[in-house]
């Protein structure tokens, strides 16, 4: 059997990826969905390439191109050359299911359109929500991130006033050019 399995994979998604997405986050190294989506990308690559019973076995490709379809799904995870698990990732301030919903039914087309995708997860960072709010269905996982069940309200104003500094960063020049 080729190692890791599918059930592996979802248990390392839905635990560690989604920790380590947290501790990011906090930490002002994702401050946008362009970061966590090369965070995300750098985390499964490795673990599947450190995991793996052959080499090249996995593949976590970034924006690929679906051309039957006509969408370009966030990650895909491919074993040899089917792929197997597809990823949709959102950073926002706050997700609402009407935002979600969209990337809910892209995710779905996929794994009705493609028998070998087993699973379909919907991973979002926000500092605000409700958490879950994608209705559920088989193979299809929905793994919030939200500062506000993780954090007190303190500890997201403070995160918040450290983000403005590093997401527009501005460099105070001491020496003034004529």
């Amino acid at each position: 059997m080729a190692k890791p399995s599918i059930k592996e994979a979802h248990a390392y998604l839905t635990n560690y990826l989604k920790k380590e997405i947290f501790r990011r986050y906090r930490s002002y190294l994702i401050l946008s969905e362009a970061d966590l989506q090369a965070h995300v990308w750098q985390i499964l690559s490795d673990f599947f390439s450190n995991n793996e019973s052959e080499e090249g076995l996995h593949k976590v490709l970034n924006k690929p191109y679906i051309k039957e379809l006509n969408i370009h799904p966030d990650l895909v995870v491919f074993k040899r050359d089917e792929p197997r698990i597809v990823i949709e990732l959102k950073e926002k301030q706050e997700i609402k299911e009407k935002d979600a919903y969209k990337d809910y039914q892209r995710l779905l087309k996929m794994k009705d359109h493609f028998k070998p995708v087993q699973r379909c997860y919907f991973l979002y960072v926000s500092r605000y929500g409700s958490g879950k709010i994608l209705p559920s269905k088989r193979g299809f996982f929905e793994v919030p991130i939200v500062l506000e069940d993780l954090l007190t309200t303190s500890e997201i104003k403070e995160w918040e006033d450290g983000r403005k500094q590093w997401a527009k960063y501005v460099h105070a020049r001491k020496d003034k050019e004529k």
